[in-house]
């Protein structure tokens, strides 16, 4: 069976991931480039819930999905957390787009700056967002 790893045509961090019924549609539900606190929210900032969306294409086989969070500070760049990884069969039709919703709890960020949540494929980056908590 042929492996190739795949193309990612979006990556997003969103509040929800909202998935049809039919699988025909899904609604990202609040992009977001930046969690802001409320006055005198302490830190470490704590968020429930939040969510990233990978859209991918031209790929085949089984691969191993991972999520970095790193932390830039002083021009260097630290990872704080890693989900994963996770075996996702693709299938062989490299020509399928494929939706990958990946749901987060509890995340905590120990203190303001810039942030970047990375999408790994077999290891190997794929795809990232930043976000900046103040």
């Amino acid at each position: 069976m042929a492996s190739e790893i795949p193309v990612v045509r979006s990556f997003q961090a969103c509040l929800e991931v909202i998935t049809d019924p039919g699988g025909t549609g899904v609604t990202l539900k609040t992009l977001v480039h930046a969690i802001v606190r409320l006055p005198r929210e302490p830190f470490p900032c704590i968020r429930e819930e939040l969510a990233l969306y990978a859209l991918l294409s031209n790929g085949r086989g089984e691969h191993a999905f991972a999520v970095e969070l790193t932390r830039f500070d002083l021009g260097a760049e630290t990872v704080v957390g890693r989900v994963g990884p996770v075996r996702i069969d693709l299938g062989q039709d490299p020509v399928i787009v494929h939706g990958l919703p990946i749901p987060l709890r509890n995340l905590v960020f120990k203190e303001a700056g810039q942030y970047a949540f990375y999408l790994r494929c077999d290891g190997q980056p794929l795809a990232d967002v930043k976000i900046a908590v103040r």
